[in-house]
């Protein structure tokens, strides 16, 4: 959790430098290579590093055990190698279709290597984190963000190679990290093949591609149409409006949803009223998730201001849109409760590929007619499908409390949509209309009656002050 928000803040102090030393159309050459990339990479995604963590877990033998990391590091390696020929002759394709030009063939041939390359690394990271080795996958990714960093800011800021220093940033970490690590993984448990994990591993695996494809398109497939109708300058603009809300949902969705599926979700499900207890922490964890993208939403204006180049100024009007998406997203990681825990994840893969078509059709219909403005729509009604039509699938909705969650959305956007009728003539003004909308939508959030029940109120206010009292207790003790 410490990497992912590490990262994330990372992420988030690079934006007002490359928006400051990339134009809008590298800006949105990047996200274009970046989704170039992920889709390329989840074509030879097969799942392998959560079928050597499985296989890794059904034997206490260190033997067996490092023959089965063995046989899943050899798997990769060769599906590396394999995938490398095939972008050798299918490169300049793909880079034609992602930018209807050739112009940026080298860019995307260095981008996949680079992807590609790291591939063995992800498996010694499973690996680490199976044996209880997490502090060490720490401590590197820890390393790795920073002297990424660093390289960056070097290559970009004082040398000036602007898409170049990127990719050059990533191909030279992917070389040093997951490159070095799987290299180190082979002299520790030696190349020791079981070929009868080979087909077992691969099938445990498989399953896990569509899901990965699809999630990747949701959220990806955009930048796509957005280069075919406009240009590549309208991609950055939405690149740099969807990169902001979504380091901060990453931070808390991410963090909660792993903590959520790996374990909690189960520790629940043994409580006398298991049900009522999902209901309840999936409306307070929505409901304070929707509080924070609130304030993304109504900041935005100021956030880009002082996140990105004034030229950039535009990118503003379309993070409100990503925002509530975002938030329409999250119920996704509730309604499928019940899948998780009856193991029916067949269910999951049916959704995903629902929602692939689902992301096609509105991507196609509203960016072609509306712009940057349309891929803002289209991303809220592709995570309405994957939620909702999700619900219906998964049998799932009793996992949520429509009835307050209905009345917040429609709060949430009055506001949002209230707060942009009202301009401002300085910063200051601004900054006290985005107090005073943020404490109103928590004031409603808590005192209408629809939103959140009195008593319910008064045991929560209730919790407040203990808690307080104790903690004021334990500073008296400390003093004296």
């Amino acid at each position: 959790m410490a990497v992912r928000i590490f990262g994330a803040c990372v992420s988030l102090g690079l934006v007002p430098v490359f928006t400051r030393y990339l134009t809008k159309s590298e800006y949105g050459t990047i996200a274009i290579l970046d989704s170039t990339v992920e889709i390329f990479g989840a074509l030879f995604a097969i799942g392998l590093g959560r079928a050597v963590v499985r296989f890794f877990h059904n034997t206490d033998n260190d033997w067996q055990r490092n023959r089965i990391v063995s046989t899943g590091m050899v798997i990769s390696s060769t599906i590396t190698i394999f995938a490398l020929i095939v972008l050798a002759f299918v490169y300049r394709p793909v880079a034609f279709l992602a930018f209807k030009s050739h112009d940026n063939e080298n860019f995307v041939l260095l981008a996949i290597s680079t992807l590609l390359i790291g591939i063995p690394g992800g498996i010694v990271s499973a690996v680490l984190m199976a044996s209880e080795r997490s502090r060490l996958v720490c401590i590197i990714e820890f390393i790795r963000i920073i002297f990424s960093t660093l390289l960056k800011l070097i290559l970009v800021v004082f040398l000036e190679k602007g898409i170049e220093g990127v990719l050059w940033t990533n191909f030279t970490v992917a070389v040093l990290f997951n490159f070095g690590m799987a290299v180190w993984m082979f002299f520790s448990v030696g190349i020791n093949i079981d070929r009868s994990l080979i087909r077992p591993m691969i099938r445990y695996g498989l399953p896990f591609a569509p899901g990965v494809i699809c999630s990747i398109a949701m959220s990806s497939l955009n930048r796509f149409y957005l280069n075919a109708y406009g240009t590549t300058e309208q991609v950055g603009l939405y690149q740099l409006a969807y990169q902001l809300p979504a380091a901060i949902y990453s931070m808390i969705a991410g963090s909660f949803e792993r903590i959520w599926s790996s374990h909690t979700v189960f520790i629940v499900s043994q409580a006398s009223d298991a049900s009522n207890q999902y209901k309840r922490i999936s409306t307070y964890f929505l409901s304070f998730l929707s509080f924070v993208l609130f304030a993304i939403a109504i900041s935005a204006n100021l956030i880009v201001k002082i996140f990105a180049a004034p030229s950039y100024a535009p990118a503003a009007l379309y993070v409100p849109f990503i925002a509530f998406s975002f938030w329409i997203q999250t119920f996704n990681i509730f309604v499928r409760t019940g899948v998780i825990l009856s193991k029916d994840t067949y269910l999951l893969t049916l959704n995903y590929l629902l929602t692939l078509g689902m992301t096609v059709l509105f991507n196609w219909l509203l960016i072609s007619r509306f712009g940057t403005y349309g891929a803002a729509y289209a991303a809220i009604l592709i995570y309405f499908s994957f939620s909702f039509v999700g619900g219906f699938i998964y049998k799932g909705f009793g996992y949520l409390d429509l009835r307050r969650m209905i009345p917040i959305s429609i709060i949430w956007i009055t506001l949002v949509l209230l707060r942009y009728r009202i301009g401002y003539h300085s910063i200051y003004t601004e900054i006290l209309c985005i107090i005073f909308f943020s404490t109103l939508y928590l004031w409603l959030m808590f005192y209408l009656p629809f939103c959140m029940p009195k008593e319910e109120r008064n045991n929560i206010f209730d919790f407040i002050k203990n808690t307080l009292k104790q903690k004021g207790n334990i500073l008296q003790m400390f003093k004296s």
